[in-house]
């Protein structure tokens, strides 16, 4: 293979490693107001919402306060959420109807089970990351609102799991898995590590930088399951994405 086909294959995989489904909240600010500009009301109420929760947490803020940081009228915000707890929901909800639509996308490209399982990660990684630069937030819906903490729960039953355990069949029938593993409680075991990787009591987020933590797990958690096959397309990936990271 020559070298420029060689640069063509490696740019053609780092457009494929970078590949990221986005809601609206996007790291272009212009992109950003642009389309925040095209949503209808209650959609802005919600986007603007969300991110006042993630700032201040839920209980510091009011209805009064909410509608003055939006500049909408709190009437208005009534008249599509009955109150905090109604627009708290729907923010969660609308949150993880993002997640579960891009991992469904993901899903929908029959990518080959390793590569799939580093973009899947690397969403699971997105939202953790939210979580934690918003932890008050977080304490505050797992202690006062049950209901909302809830969603959470479906979301890692439902979406997370479901996800990991799919990966894992597509994996040990491509040869690249290693057969004998209990898809169920391995699936379980990753999502426990997600859980731990956002507590700040075993891994306090001052000593850890998540990225590099988040890799260890990665990598910890796929050379226990790869067979041989496996393992080699993991280095081969692996090589990839640092030369990425690192041109």
């Amino acid at each position: 293979m020559t070298r420029e086909k060689t640069d063509s294959s490696d740019k053609k995989t780092l457009e494929t490693m970078n590949f990221k489904i986005v809601s609206i909240v996007l790291n272009d600010s212009n992109e950003k107001i642009r389309l925040v500009d095209k949503l209808d009301p209650r959609e802005k109420i919600l986007f603007g919402s969300e991110k006042l929760f993630h700032q201040h947490g839920v209980k510091a803020l009011s209805m009064d306060e909410i509608a003055r940081h939006l500049g909408v009228s709190k009437k208005t915000i009534y008249i599509y959420f009955k109150d905090k707890q109604d627009l708290l929901t729907a923010c969660v909800r609308n949150h993880f109807l993002a997640r579960e639509t891009a991992m469904k996308s993901l899903h929908q490209q029959n990518l080959p089970a390793i590569e799939e399982y580093f973009y899947l990660m690397e969403e699971v990684s997105n939202s953790i990351r939210e979580h934690t630069s918003s932890l008050l937030m977080i304490q505050e819906i797992k202690r006062y609102y049950p209901e909302v903490w809830g969603i959470f729960r479906e979301f890692k039953q439902k979406c997370i799991l479901n996800s990991v355990e799919n990966n894992l069949r597509n994996g040990i029938n491509a040869g690249v898995y290693r057969p004998e593993i209990d898809v169920a409680i391995i699936a379980r075991i990753r999502g426990a590590e997600m859980e731990a990787i956002s507590n700040p009591e075993i891994f306090p987020h001052y000593e850890f930088h998540l990225p590099h933590l988040f890799d260890q797990l990665l990598m910890y958690h796929l050379y226990g399951i790869c067979t041989p096959k496996g393992a080699k397309k993991l280095v081969s990936l692996l090589n990839k994405k640092r030369k990425i990271e690192n041109p």
